[in-house]
């Protein structure tokens, strides 16, 4: 029985990130202010004002340097879906042999997988696999789909409160004190910014989704048209075997 394991793709990848930033942290290497910091000097460089502004404020707030994060995870996990549908691809075109560990730890699939496609399976376990595997395998992709937003507007709401709270400390008495008004603004920049980032995150997961459906369609209609050769080449093979053979005529 094929196997997936999503879960365990998605764990792979975050634990590799988690240990790649400790280790940086650790070693004083390349610290999350100074990599948004040249990010942000790069882009006021060419043009990008707005955009280097916000770059600089993802490292100062964890809500969406933590959504930064999730979405480079599943950024990864749709290139492992990518080189996984292609490795489908070659094995059923090519029958070559098998992808290395990495790949398939990456795309979260079986080993027995390729050698299955390559060898041509009989019809449930092409079914199974593009059926069940498909949507065992996309579903973390589905789910952070709708999820980018969700978590977006939840640092909205968060972001709203946190510069109502603030908003009595900047005006006392009528006058508007600047030192109390960085409270509120900072607010506003958490709420503008998770509803920006969830949104700017769903469009590119939307984005990969279609293109990972596109090409597991591809993979069906070959693997359909395998099958169907497949057959007919068996029946033939078999009235063939039941056919008598016709004697040759002798000469007089």
């Amino acid at each position: 029985m094929l196997q997936y394991r999503p879960a365990r793709a998605l764990m792979t990848i975050a634990l590799a990130i988690g240990c790649l930033l400790a280790l940086a942290w650790d070693r004083k290497w390349l610290t999350s202010a100074q990599l948004f910091g040249w990010l942000s000097d790069r882009l006021g460089m060419a043009g990008f004002d707005w955009s280097a502004s916000l770059v600089s404020r993802l490292a100062g707030d964890m809500l969406t340097l933590s959504m930064v994060i999730a979405m480079i995870i599943f950024a990864l996990y749709g290139l492992g879906q990518g080189m996984g549908a292609r490795g489908d691809r070659r094995s059923l075109v090519d029958g070559r042999g098998e992808p290395s560990a990495f790949s398939q730890l990456l795309a979260g699939r079986s080993p027995k997988l390729t050698t299955v496609l390559s060898a041509g399976a009989d019809r449930k376990l092409f079914e199974a696999h593009f059926s069940y595997g498909r949507q065992c395998l996309m579903s973390p992709l589905r789910f952070a789909q709708w999820g980018f937003p969700v978590v977006g507007f939840i640092g909205t709401v968060i972001g709203v409160s946190d510069a109502v709270r603030q908003l009595p400390k900047a005006i006392r008495g009528g006058r508007i004190e600047e030192s109390s008004l960085n409270g509120v603004l900072d607010g506003l920049h958490v709420a503008f910014d998770t509803t920006f980032i969830g949104l700017v995150a769903a469009v590119l997961v939307t984005l990969a989704i279609y293109v990972l459906d596109d090409m597991w369609d591809r993979n069906e209609i070959v693997a359909e048209r395998l099958l169907a050769n497949g057959r007919h080449s068996e029946s033939k093979a078999q009235s063939d075997a039941r056919t008598p053979a016709t004697p040759a005529p002798t000469r007089p």
